[in-house]
């Protein structure tokens, strides 16, 4: 089911976006700040001014089934959930019954005057329904609601049928439910079909590869005993591969595989930030003796995979814990740092070349004199991966951030001892990437340790010959 004609016109919508109407928007979902969240918007096409309370019930009978599925699932309270309420002319979707396969779901031709023309029959299949007009789908959003992260159109028709591209159009079928989860997996996962869907489509995807070696296949670390991952050719006889045989992304109906899973949470971790606020902020506590309490306002996946982990100049004083009092008391006079960092350590994602490690982390720093105690937070996020791994020659180490951080990495062999050290350095574009040559190394399982704004962070690696 593809539309990659509607994904061009559908940047034409922000062109005319001055002049789009602006329709009521309801919200279904409300977890949180929308620059920190999955914002996913629902919009009628086909109901017209007297059906919009029936486009409420069918958006939410949608998103429930949407976020029903994992691993969805488990990060509901990262999205939020809106539905516009596009007011048509006139009910239903167009239907002009000329594609070959009409006969599969007979009904009546119709040509509704529908807002965004969806349409059944397109490109010559009669259950692909597109919207027509993906100019005004783009001058919607950009007038209703421009920070969207996921778009589903509902389409107003009880007959099976939908498709995908730059957002998804389901009717309110009950099976259609299960073609906007399947279409988001290609625009918010960016995965592959794991059936054939044609030579043009054929790129590495996190589900999609070329490469057939168990050790090096970019899911090898899911070829283990109890999933039902392998290396999978496409049929056909086509030199690609994907990881499973069961899998939303080739049958409607499936789960989604672990594979595709992963995928769909990495790209989570990348827009949400878990720490939604904390405190204290800079202050001056006029009392030295005074209990400073810590806390975190933290969204949670369910069930919570999030690891929290306090430190104070070093020491792990608490793990898994949202909030920390410190007793002044104990504390030297001069300046201390107390940082938490947060991860989010679902089994879902397993470590790999594709995989980034998303940390935040709070850093608070508190400076103690005989009469007061001055405190300054700051927050930062970062996210790093090694790759290849396996590696044959050389490593690649890279590590994004949101601010200026002094970054440090060392290498360590299978028995223990330092075979790579670069020292700490302060690193302020947003930017670091490193080479470590390792073709003279013995292959073996060794130990990657960064060191960012004086945390470390580990991950193995294998060298292979």
């Amino acid at each position: 089911m593809k539309t990659s004609l509607a994904n061009i016109i559908f940047l034409l919508g922000f062109m005319v976006s001055a002049r789009a109407q602006q329709f009521p928007m309801d919200t279904l979902q409300y977890t949180g700040d929308v620059s920190n969240r999955i914002n996913i918007v629902l919009l009628a096409d086909g109901y017209t001014s007297a059906q919009q309370d029936t486009f409420i019930q069918h958006a939410k009978t949608l998103a429930t089934y949407f976020l029903g599925q994992s691993p969805w699932s488990h990060y509901r309270q990262y999205c939020n959930v809106f539905a516009i309420k596009v007011i048509s002319n006139e009910s239903g979707i167009k239907h002009p019954k000329n594609a070959p396969d009409c006969n599969t779901d007979p009904f009546p031709a119709s040509d509704p005057d529908n807002y965004f023309g969806s349409s059944f029959d397109a490109y010559g299949t009669h259950r692909l329904v597109v919207a027509g007009n993906s100019a005004k789908v783009g001058s919607v959003l950009a007038s209703t609601m421009p920070s969207y992260t996921v778009v589903l159109i509902v389409a107003n028709s009880t007959h099976y049928g939908g498709s995908g591209g730059s957002f998804a159009v389901a009717t309110v079928h009950p099976a259609s439910n299960e073609i906007a989860c399947h279409e988001t997996g290609h625009s918010f996962g960016y995965l592959a079909d794991e059936y054939w869907a044609g030579a043009a489509y054929a790129i590495e995807k996190p589900n999609m590869t070329q490469e057939s070696d168990p050790a090096k296949i970019k899911w090898k670390t899911w070829l283990t005993p109890g999933t039902t991952i392998g290396i999978n050719q496409y049929t056909g006889g086509y030199p690609w591969y994907h990881p499973s045989l069961n899998c939303k992304m080739q049958v409607l109906g499936d789960s989604f595989c672990h594979v595709c899973q992963q995928a769909i949470i990495e790209k989570i971790h990348s827009l949400v930030n878990p720490v939604e606020a904390y405190s204290p902020d800079s202050s001056t506590l006029s009392r030295p003796d005074k209990l400073i309490d810590f806390k975190l306002a933290l969204i949670k996946p369910s069930p919570n995979t999030l690891q929290i982990i306090w430190k104070l100049d070093g020491t792990t004083l608490a793990r898994n814990k949202d909030s920390l009092i410190l007793d002044q008391t104990a504390l030297s006079k001069g300046t201390h740092n107390l940082i938490v960092s947060i991860a989010d350590t679902t089994a879902m994602v397993r470590d790999s070349a594709e995989v980034k490690n998303y940390i935040n982390q709070m850093d608070w720093t508190i400076s103690k004199t005989i009469t007061s105690t001055e405190l300054s937070a700051a927050a930062h996020s970062f996210a790093w991966q090694c790759y290849p791994n396996p590696a044959i020659d050389i490593l690649h180490v890279s590590l994004t951030f949101d601010q200026p951080a002094v970054v440090g990495l060392s290498l360590f062999s299978p028995d223990g001892k330092l075979v790579h050290d670069i020292r700490t350095q302060k690193v302020g574009n947003g930017i670091f990437m490193q080479e470590i040559p390792i073709s003279d190394l013995p292959k073996g399982t060794y130990l990657l340790v960064m060191g960012i704004n004086g945390e470390t962070f580990s991950r193995p690696f294998i060298k292979i010959e």
